[in-house]
């Protein structure tokens, strides 16, 4: 998942979505997705910004609950991310799963929480998409 070239993680992730579907989200959790969340941590913020693809690949095959546990932590390190590209990230990541986190409660309240702050972020792009995320969850 650190490979220098993005093409070859982001097909990567469209088979961890794969086999969490054939083998169940709990397999996933399990053997999967502490290893990509981890990544969060990087210096390199080309792959700090591979959990948030993986998390828009990966929600439509998991729970709610398991997108707040395990998914709403790193969206919400990544918010504050030194690098305006990275928190740029966040904005689409909450974008591409916000048909799943509409209607979810506290899960739904917590992301409005991060687009709120970065709808204020000092970056013109940051505060764009995360205008456009807001408007997802409408």
């Amino acid at each position: 998942m650190t490979d220098s070239i993005f093409t070859i993680r982001e097909q990567a992730l469209q088979v961890f979505a794969q086999l969490i579907s054939i083998f169940g989200p709990q397999w996933g959790v399990k053997n999967l997705i502490p290893k990509l969340m981890s990544l969060h941590l990087e210096q390199n913020y080309l792959h700090r910004m591979t959990p948030l693809h993986g998390i828009k690949t990966m929600a439509p095959v998991l729970s709610t609950d398991l997108i707040k546990t395990h998914f709403l932590p790193v969206m919400q390190s990544l918010s504050h991310d030194p690098v305006a590209n990275v928190r740029m990230n966040v904005c689409k990541t909450v974008t591409g799963i916000a048909a799943k986190v509409k209607g979810t409660g506290d899960l739904e309240t917590k992301v409005k929480v991060i687009l709120k702050e970065l709808s204020n972020d000092a970056d013109f792009d940051v505060k764009f998409y995360a205008q456009r995320a807001v408007e997802a969850l409408k």
